[in-house]
């Protein structure tokens, strides 16, 4: 499950247009002060097999790395769960070439980051990379477009 920080909960809750009791009641788990979302059917409460992600523009900083997490890199495992359960990876990539590419990708942001100074999360930068570099993407991903 994904854990929201004050940020995700303001944009989900702007997103939908309900009040914060309202998304808290219907899709948050609140632990104490750890602010989760619901899971339904071992997915995201936001999730529907026919549209994806129903609530895609208030989607937590988290889920905007989705399926681009460095635990794949650390652990076969990782991945080959990730890769099971993300409709939009490429099912052939290996964790070999995943571990290649991904790594590709945070080096470089690494680079970049160090020339300038930014308030966005990090790995935005991976995504918008993605979004412009087909190549990369048709090497992770089976030609679905997980960053619109």
């Amino acid at each position: 499950t994904v854990s929201l920080d004050t940020e995700d909960q303001e944009r989900m809750i702007a997103k939908l247009g309900l009040t914060r009791q309202e998304v808290a009641e219907k899709y948050w788990r609140v632990t104490g002060k750890v602010v989760q979302m619901k899971i339904v059917d071992k997915h995201c409460i936001f999730y529907t097999e026919e549209t994806g992600c129903t609530v895609h523009e208030g989607r937590p900083w988290r889920c905007g790395q989705w399926p681009l997490h460095p635990s794949m890199l650390a652990d076969k495992n990782n991945f080959l769960t990730i890769r099971d359960s993300c409709p939009g990876i490429n099912k052939e990539l290996r964790w070999e070439e995943f571990c290649h590419i991904l790594q590709q990708l945070l080096d470089q942001e690494k680079k970049l980051i160090w020339g300038k100074i930014t308030s966005e999360p990090s790995c935005s930068w991976v995504i918008n990379f993605l979004r412009e570099s087909l190549s990369w993407r048709n090497n992770l991903f089976k030609g679905a477009c997980l960053f619109p």
